[in-house]
């Protein structure tokens, strides 16, 4: 984990599934991201499978 002032960077885990989904869900992410909006928590959680192997 790293932590300053401002920031906590923490690693993603299973348990997160929810508001990963719902901060992906959100309309602004897609001018950052623009392939990365998951139609579910199923893709969200096969998304956060991903992240934890890579």
């Amino acid at each position: 984990m790293l932590v300053s002032k401002r920031l906590v960077l923490k690693q993603l885990t299973k348990k997160e599934v929810v508001p990963f989904y719902q901060n992906h869900r959100d309309p602004s992410l897609k001018h950052w991201i623009p392939n990365k909006v998951y139609q579910d928590l199923d893709e969200a959680a096969h998304a956060i499978d991903f992240f934890l192997i890579v």
